[in-house]
């Protein structure tokens, strides 16, 4: 330092001995080697700097004295060189929990995903934070966007419905709004956001700025429908759980009804073969006792002679009237045989185009390679002639009657399952209405006037078919015709039993 001048201290303010926490006597007119100062080094190199090229110099001294930031101005003057020293602590520590109050505010918009935005109505620019820039899918930048930059990112659905909402704050007055709407990100990916927003008015009551928040909530959006689609899967199981409850309700209340029908038919089935078998009896007296009159009888009385054959037709009449009946109950005496079904049919072609008139179209369907069934052949050509009168009768104005013949298997026909030959009679008559179509197997039971029908035919072709081991059901509506349907086992069953 010999050959220049030394820089020596010329302190003289009171905030320097603050500062330093020296007081003033212990530094004016001492060396800066005798001054014990913890910045001495740094000092030393400045102030040589700025004695030599005579410039002012600026240095942050990142040395404290008694915990002081300090912050040094040096000045050149004629005399020496002016040193002003600024104690920059407060300003630090306003600035650390500034920074610290920011980190922590970052922290908290990062946990709950809230980005902070404010816009300048007036530039029409908007500011945000990172984590907005974040929830948008832009850049992190502290520069001023152009509005057009977050509003581009709607998608055109969700766009106008918010443009529309902030006009309506406008219009309105009102002080905040919020709305969810979707954007698609820069990457192209789509997400929910929830906003919510204030707006800002000067003294005079216009509006200046629009500040709020904007939310991601796609998590929640998924989940709510996640949730409505498990709901709406929940209610159709539900739907679907209900309408087979319903289903099986249903079907119970058939099988009871079948069952309470079945029931019915065989109460009536007893009483009706009781009281025939009764009256079969008398009738045989009675028979026995006009044929006994009749071998009496003079030869030459033709009136009595008319009067016992009068007597005897109807003892026959009432014979077969009764052996309906027993038919029904299931007691008359049955010859079964093995038999040919179709074979059956066919040779009743002349007999059934007889019966039915010309009027009516007899069609046979049968199919091949049936089974031969063990039945009564009689019998059966008996309940095939007696669907047949019945058909000629609901078809008055003529039409179809089809005998359809076809194999039947049921794995779970009750009692009996196994291998059948399903017998089908369908006409085109006026067809049955619900009631009568439960009533229809009943003995005597006829739609038809009095006198006309003896209301025993149904009944007859039930009970022979139930005493052959079949079943019988039957199909009608009205308008849609009857199919009278009767299933008879394959004589290879009864081989197997």
């Amino acid at each position: 330092m010999r050959g220049r001048p030394q820089p020596q201290d010329h302190l003289s303010q009171h905030s320097a001995e603050r500062i330093c926490d020296i007081r003033r006597g212990e530094l004016v007119g001492r060396q800066l080697e005798e001054a014990s100062l913890e910045f001495f080094g740094v000092l030393k190199q400045e102030l040589e700097l700025s004695l030599c090229n005579g410039s002012v110099r600026h240095v942050d001294l990142p040395l404290s004295l008694q915990g002081s930031c300090i912050k040094l101005d040096i000045y050149p003057h004629r005399e020496g060189l002016w040193l002003i020293l600024r104690d920059l602590s407060s300003r630090q520590a306003i600035e650390q929990q500034l920074r610290e109050r920011d980190e922590i505010l970052t922290m908290a918009e990062q946990s709950a995903g809230i980005g902070v935005w404010d816009i300048d109505l007036a530039t029409q620019t908007v500011r945000g934070t990172q984590q907005f820039c974040r929830v948008m899918g832009l850049p992190p930048t502290e520069e001023a966007l152009p509005i057009e930059t977050t509003r581009r990112l709607r998608l055109p659905e969700d766009g106008e419905r918010v443009a529309k909402g902030f006009r309506a704050i406008l219009d309105n007055h009102a002080e905040s709004f919020e709305m969810e709407y979707r954007i698609r990100r820069p990457d192209g990916e789509v997400r929910w956001i929830f906003g919510r927003g204030r707006l800002v008015r000067d003294v005079a009551g216009q509006p200046t700025r629009y500040s709020g928040i904007d939310i991601d909530v796609t998590e929640r959006k998924s989940a709510e429908a996640a949730l409505a689609d498990l709901n709406q899967a929940l209610e159709y199981l539900v739907l679907e759980r209900t309408m087979a409850l319903e289903a099986e309700m249903a079907r119970r209340a058939e099988a009871e009804e079948q069952l309470h029908h079945v029931q019915k038919m065989e109460t009536i089935g007893q009483l009706s073969g009781g009281l025939a078998h009764d009256f079969n009896n008398l009738l045989t007296v009675i028979s026995g006792s006009v044929e006994a009159i009749e071998r009496h009888l003079p030869d030459g009385d033709p009136r009595l002679r008319r009067f016992a054959l009068a007597a005897k037709q109807g003892v026959e009449r009432a014979t077969a009237l009764t052996n309906r009946l027993l038919s029904f109950a299931r007691r008359q005496a049955l010859e079964p045989k093995l038999l040919d079904i179709n074979r059956l049919i066919l040779g009743m072609s002349d007999l059934l185009h007889g019966t039915l008139g010309e009027a009516i179209t007899a069609e046979m369907r049968l199919a091949d390679d049936l089974p031969p069934v063990f039945v009564d052949p009689s019998q059966l050509e008996t309940a095939i002639l007696n669907l047949a009168v019945d058909a000629r009768d609901a078809m008055p104005e003529g039409g179809r009657l089809t005998i359809e013949t076809a194999r039947a298997s049921f794995a779970e026909m009750a009692p009996d399952p196994g291998e059948y030959v399903r017998i089908a009679v369908t006409d085109c008559g006026s067809g049955m209405s619900a009631d009568t179509r439960a009533r229809a197997f009943e003995p005597f039971f006829t739609t038809k006037q009095t006198g006309e029908d003896t209301g025993l035919s149904l009944a007859q072709v039930y009970g022979f078919i139930k005493q052959s081991g079949g079943h019988c059901r039957l199909d009608s509506d009205p308008g849609n015709g009857t199919t009278v349907i009767f299933y008879l086992a394959s004589a290879y069953q009864h081989e197997e039993c």
